[in-house]
């Protein structure tokens, strides 16, 4: 994988926790209201998932093996466990923003990444992952912005993360910043504008991809993909455990709790039955 040098752009890093520098953000960025759709690429999208075939995980070469999550079960990775795999579906390559978020639990200080979820597909892939590169360990995310990929880390001490418990991790992208999210605290900001491509019907995968390759060492819980961006507050709740902020614009959701089921199929079922009554 390609990484962009340090050096190459401004970014700002919040080790809270992992740290506490302020802030910059910028003024006027579009995010989840959870009322509007949006018609410009610099706008948030809210509207609920179009009709599409089921979208369920599959697990290839072996059965999943089940532990205590977050909440409920979860799935255990490791270099020998089962690829989970999620078919293609345009809905979960928002183009309108996107927040990509999960539990993780993890003791292993692996030097590569440990990769959370990701769709290759060259520089227009989406990807979340921990672990090292480049002399700097922590958490990573990923999206191709103009066709060119571009990743956002935030750097954080082994010991915070790989400690064996359970962590929420979050990025998010709005057209304009990209960010990143441990346990509802905002780590990591960097300004790049510029648009997301629906890129090519490429299956996106939990806790490997392609195959085996860079695996999670733990377990996933709760893996979701939203249209738009959560606000720092709605990435907070969510990592407190709080009502589900905006539920209409969760284009992917693996509960992992005790199968591959995407919620998001459940609550499209759920709206057209509605709107048929």
């Amino acid at each position: 994988m390609n990484q962009l040098p340090l050096h190459s752009f401004a970014i700002v890093f919040i080790l809270a926790g992992f740290s506490t520098a302020p802030v910059v953000r910028a003024k006027d960025v579009p995010q989840i209201s959870g009322e509007v759709s949006a018609a410009s690429s610099t706008e948030t999208s809210v509207v609920a998932t179009p009709e599409s075939p089921k979208r369920g995980a599959s697990a290839e070469e072996g059965e999943p093996k089940y532990i205590e999550g977050k909440t409920g079960k979860a799935i255990e990775f490791g270099p020998h466990a089962p690829i989970i795999r999620i078919p293609a579906y345009p809905e979960l390559r928002p183009l309108d923003g996107t927040t990509v978020c999960a539990w993780i639990k993890t003791s292993v200080e692996s030097k590569g990444k440990q990769t959370v979820f990701r769709i290759e597909d060259g520089g227009d892939r989406r990807f979340m992952a921990i672990g090292g590169a480049n002399n700097i360990w922590g958490l990573w995310f990923g999206l191709g912005i103009d066709g060119k990929y571009t990743e956002i880390w935030a750097a954080c001490e082994p010991a915070k993360l790989a400690d064996g418990q359970w962590h929420h991790v979050a990025g998010t992208f709005d057209g304009r910043h990209l960010r990143l999210y441990i346990d509802g605290k905002k780590l990591s900001e960097r300004e790049q504008p510029g648009n997301l491509a629906p890129g090519r019907p490429t299956p996106a995968s939990i806790g490997a991809y392609n195959g085996r390759h860079e695996p999670f060492h733990g377990g996933i819980d709760d893996m979701r993909v939203y249209t738009g961006t959560l606000t720092d507050e709605q990435v907070a709740e969510l990592a407190e455990g709080k009502a589900e902020p905006v539920p209409e614009a969760i284009v992917g959701h693996w509960k992992l709790d005790g199968n591959l089921d995407n919620e998001a199929d459940k609550k499209a079922d759920e709206k057209k039955a509605e709107a048929t009554k």
